[in-house]
């Protein structure tokens, strides 16, 4: 019998192919019939797996993450790091 951890990471692997095999089409579609830029395609890329992440961690860890808000220096360091990233996709 499988062992169950090797189980869900053979899931998980087969998912991401899944998901990556997909990628390539839907970004075909994006730019192609929808007229977006590339700019616009990893803006929203971007916003998509950070809400994606943040809505996991909290299902996951619930109280935990937002331990964050508890300390302003953190949160800021948190904040401003992801504008520098967000923004640097412009420059």
């Amino acid at each position: 019998m499988l062992n169950r951890n090797f189980t869900r990471g053979l899931a998980l692997a087969v998912f991401a192919g899944i998901c990556w095999g997909a990628m390539g089409v839907a970004v075909q579609f994006l730019l192609q019939r929808n007229g977006m830029s590339a700019l616009d395609l990893v803006t929203l890329r971007q916003l998509a797996a950070g809400i994606l992440m943040v809505g996991l961690y909290i299902l996951l860890d619930g109280r935990k993450a937002f331990a964050l808000f508890s300390n302003r220096r953190d949160l800021f360091d948190v904040a401003l790091s992801g504008l520098l990233i967000f923004l640097s996709h412009y420059s």
